[in-house]
């Protein structure tokens, strides 16, 4: 209502007044004639005012809808646009994240292997053979034929060492039948304070690479043994342990 009111009062208001005026005068027009058409061209021209402004009105009210609607239209197309590329950002940075904990877990895999490299220090071995002196070149012996005098049978072994690392801070044990003795305690060797009386230890803080260490003992055997046999077992802080039967001699005896 008060849109019509503004937009059409001005005219209604103007013909009020102008038809006021003409009523104060109207004896000025004597002739009828003249007041009609006085009075026709004032509603006339009210009427066409308000022509105009009612298709004046229609027509800005359509291009007030096409405007909004394009700018509706804009706006969507904007938010669209927008998501497209708050998407596009989103995965930039899913992929930047993604490269980077991959070389992060690149890093972290080498630097394990760098450490399980460090902490798995190379091994050493010992061996034992009856073979003196030895040579690299040379086959373990571990089954010999040796003469007994008052059964007593004079032994001479080594341990070796065949590999490139050096033998730490470990200790040979030598063990004889449990009918046999020790005529006295080979050199190097003693008795561990609680051992058996067939066994004797001698210890060591190194032994070199490519390097072998000689020993002898002299045994006492039963008088009706043909054979026997020692054990010289080794162990050491990087050592791998061998075989039982890698330590073990042989020993026919012939009287």
């Amino acid at each position: 209502m008060l849109k019509l009111l503004l937009n059409y009062g001005p005219y209604a208001i103007t013909t009020a007044i102008t038809l006021i005026f003409l009523y104060k005068d109207w004896k000025s027009f004597k002739k009828p004639f003249l007041r009609l058409t006085a009075i026709s061209l004032i509603l006339l021209l009210c009427i066409v005012g308000i022509l105009n402004t009612f298709f004046t009105n229609i027509a800005n009210e359509a291009a007030i809808k096409t405007a909004n609607k394009n700018q509706e239209e804009n706006t969507k197309q904007f938010f669209k646009e927008f998501d497209k590329l708050s998407q596009k950002i989103i995965d930039l940075k899913v992929d930047i994240k993604t490269s980077g904990l991959q070389q992060k877990a690149d890093q972290l895999e080498a630097e394990l292997k760098a450490t399980q490299k460090a902490m798995i220090s190379p091994k050493s071995t010992l061996k034992f053979t009856f073979k003196v002196p030895f040579s690299e070149e040379d086959p373990l012996v571990q089954k010999v034929v040796l003469p007994v005098k008052d059964d007593i049978v004079h032994l001479d072994f080594s341990i070796i060492n065949q590999t490139e690392i050096p033998a730490l801070n470990g200790e040979l044990i030598l063990t004889i039948c449990d009918d046999c003795k020790f005529v006295t305690d080979p050199p190097r060797f003693h008795k561990t304070p609680g051992s058996v009386e067939t066994q004797r230890n001698f210890t060591f803080e190194r032994i070199l690479q490519k390097t072998s260490v000689t020993f002898n003992a002299d045994i006492k055997v039963p008088s009706y043994a043909s054979k026997t046999d020692i054990y010289l077992n080794s162990r050491c802080v990087n050592c791998i342990v061998s075989e039982p039967r890698e330590n073990r001699g042989i020993i026919l005896l012939t009287r």
